[in-house]
């Protein structure tokens, strides 16, 4: 899916989990873990309310993503210069 043309409510599920994960990453406090780890699963449940993707896979997929939320970037070239 082109990222311009996502629709609204997975922009605002990404960003929810985002933040989510960087405030799990710095967090000191458990209420700051628990306050958190309740974003990443409204994230999880706006993804599973608009897909056939149960909650329960999404929050294992999204708490497995840890640190602090940076894009991911992956660029792949394979160049032949003379068939080799």
């Amino acid at each position: 899916m082109d990222p311009q043309t996502l629709p609204r409510w997975l922009e605002w599920a990404r960003e929810i989990q985002a933040l989510a994960q960087t405030g799990l990453h710095y967090s000191h406090t458990e209420y700051d873990h628990e306050r958190y780890q309740r974003l990443s699963d409204i994230a999880a449940e706006m993804i599973s309310a608009n897909s056939d993707i149960g909650t329960t896979p999404l929050v294992g997929l999204l708490r497995a993503q840890t640190g602090y939320a940076t894009p991911r970037v992956d660029v792949r070239a394979a160049i032949f210069v003379d068939g080799k």
